[in-house]
């Protein structure tokens, strides 16, 4: 099953924006990219409830918003000016998953994979605007946790009805999200590329109550099945889950303890750990989704690309690195200096390129009101208030920096803030992709979602190649300082003890003459 988008006023869904194609890594600050996406109104239903309170302007990259939806846009967008807002892109309901991809994230994702730079791809918006389906599309694994799943209620499933078949197209055939897509370029680029070795590696990570767990550890489908009628969460689920510890590495930042990281050597492999995940993360029956994400979900792909022995002239990073970018020495975005980022190894020596990929589904920010959540349910919105609201701080914080403020930016008020300081302090590109429904029943959660959008233009960055040396004469030398300074330790340490023999035999010597 998947969702079809529409627009009255977009352009082709296989047009794209040029403006998007910029290099990566031109070594220049650069802002988030910035989309919104608007989720299709049901066709058949309330027009009291989901009559239309927002339009996209395809050719301003505009969305504003309906005071008369009975007047003609044109003279509606005039008259609404000032509430209008305007974005790096903005996707009306025909638009394709592929068309976002194409224009917001693969310059992002061939950033990773061949010049060593990390990438962060953001869903945010309002629970039930399609930002799972965005990120991970309809793939056949979502269908079968479906059918594990239990029913919602009967008054629920009336609610939902008509709405589901509105949103669904009648094709059964799943539909890729962003990180199919990303995860597809990553290995074609792979495949291309004669002159490098490459190592992919995965880790799958949710944030659930401000708890961190290992989505490819523990668990399977069927513990979906706890909790009555509320369709499986969190961890109780299983009792193999264990909450993970955020802590900070002097040179990597912070870090998930013990989070495995797999090796995938195919597309199939990685997807099937996706997969593995889909089926372990939190997930609840509320009365605005049947399948709504109770936690934050970060995928992370970590490449690593070594030039080959025997290759060309040059080091793996000298041929790929764009001049003027600082180098990074830490997988997760660390800094460090222009000067580093210039050296050469000769002969051909591995130099690591290392970036990763951070691929961040949000929970959707929740209205009591509108999703009926008691107990359990209402704890877990609350948590995602919470973090979403520390999210928006930091993003605000940052846009006043990037408008020259000095601001101070606390990222310890939420795990996921914490696990992502590094890409969102600047040493990532990033894209954040918006998702929002037209309806004037949610109008004021989606006008809350377009000002966290407008916030997060403000945050700039500034790509970094993440380079490890790995010469070997380089190491060579390094092994014997190693060796010269463990061989001053013994000569020092062979000196003091017969400084102290010496002196012992001083005092003996000294003895027996006063003895005499």
């Amino acid at each position: 099953m998947s969702l079809t988008y529409r627009n009255r006023n977009s352009a082709a869904p296989g047009s794209k924006d040029r403006s998007s194609a910029r290099s990566a890594g031109s070594g220049e600050i650069e802002p988030i990219r910035v989309a919104i996406r608007l989720k299709p109104l049901p066709e058949a239903s309330n027009t009291d409830v989901h009559s239309r309170a927002w339009e996209v302007l395809q050719d301003s990259k505009t969305i504003i918003p309906l005071v008369d939806p009975s007047k003609p846009i044109a003279a509606t967008a005039a008259s609404n000016s000032q509430g209008a807002f305007t974005f790096d892109q903005v996707y009306g309901e025909n638009s394709t998953t592929t068309q976002i991809y194409e224009e917001m994230v693969k310059s992002i994702v061939d950033s990773v994979t061949l010049r060593g730079i990390n990438g962060t791809v953001f869903a945010y918006g309002q629970t039930s605007s399609g930002k799972t389906f965005t990120m991970q599309g309809s793939c056949p694994t979502i269908s079968e946790v479906d059918a594990v799943s239990p029913r919602p209620h009967k008054k629920l499933k009336k609610q939902k009805g008509k709405e589901e078949e509105a949103s669904r197209t009648e094709s059964s055939q799943p539909v890729d999200g962003i990180t199919q897509m990303a995860a597809r370029d990553i290995f074609a680029c792979i495949s291309k590329d004669t002159e490098h070795t490459y190592v992919v590696r995965v880790s799958f990570m949710e944030i659930y109550n401000e708890g961190v767990f290992d989505l490819l550890v523990g668990g399977n489908a069927n513990d979906q099945l706890c909790d009555g009628g509320g369709g499986g969460s969190g961890p109780n689920r299983s009792s193999s889950r264990t909450a993970l510890d955020v802590r900070k590495h002097p040179k990597k930042g912070f870090f998930v303890e013990n989070l495995t990281s797999h090796r995938v050597d195919n597309l199939d492999t990685l997807l099937n750990y996706l997969n593995i995940g889909e089926r372990h993360k939190s997930m609840a029956a509320t009365e605005m989704n049947d399948r709504s994400s109770r936690s934050h979900t970060i995928f992370r792909i970590t490449v690593v690309r070594t030039k080959k022995f025997g290759v060309g002239g040059a080091s793996g990073a000298a041929a790929a690195k764009p001049s003027g970018v600082g180098v990074a020495g830490n997988e997760d975005g660390g800094h460090a200096t222009g000067k580093a980022a210039s050296h050469k190894a000769g002969g051909g020596a591995p130099v690591k390129l290392v970036a990763t990929l951070n691929l961040v589904d949000l929970a959707g920010s929740e209205s009591v009101k509108h999703t009926g959540a008691i107990g359990r349910r209402q704890r877990e919105a609350g948590n995602i208030s919470q973090s979403l609201l520390t999210l928006s701080k930091v993003i605000m914080g940052l846009g006043n920096a990037g408008k020259g403020g000095k601001p101070f930016v606390n990222y310890r008020d939420s795990k996921l803030t914490l696990i992502l300081k590094n890409s969102l302090s600047g040493h990532a590109r990033m894209a954040m992709i918006c998702c929002a429904t037209p309806s004037g029943a949610y109008s004021e959660e989606t006008k809350s979602t377009l000002q966290f959008a407008s916030r997060a233009k403000l945050v700039k960055t500034r790509a970094a190649v993440n380079k490890v040396n790995e010469d070997p004469s380089v190491i060579k030398k390094l092994q014997r300082e190693v060796a010269q300074r463990s061989e001053e330790g013994k000569r020092a340490l062979r000196q003091l003890r017969e400084l102290e023999q010496s002196a012992k035999d001083a005092e003996k010597a000294a003895a027996d003459s006063d003895a005499k």
